[in-house]
């Protein structure tokens, strides 16, 4: 079974854009497009998700804008990517020191 792999998270960085993603099924597996990661399978961005993962009781939360449609986020879940773009648009870019 292949992972069903989602972008959860966009971060501006030194490197660039970042972007992390987790399984869709098991948060606990995450990897980021980051130069940092990609050695050592860790990195600030991935650290920074699963502290917020665990002050949320195993959820990620991901900041949007409170005028989306309950129905557009209905339509963007179904796919990788279109949850990728959704996140992308509309979600909260985090910057870390």
């Amino acid at each position: 079974m292949s992972i069903d792999w989602r972008t959860i998270q966009v971060f501006l960085s030194s490197d660039g854009v970042c972007e992390v993603e987790a399984d869709a099924m098991d948060y606990g597996k995450m990897r980021c497009s980051c130069s940092a990661f990609k050695p050592s399978k860790r990195c600030k961005h991935t650290k920074f998700v699963k502290q917020k993962i665990k002050e949320n009781n195993g959820s990620y939360s991901i900041v949007i804008p409170s005028d989306l449609e309950d129905e557009d986020m209905e339509k963007v879940i179904q796919t990788s990517e279109g949850f990728r773009n959704f996140v992308i648009h509309h979600a909260k870019v985090e910057v870390l020191e």
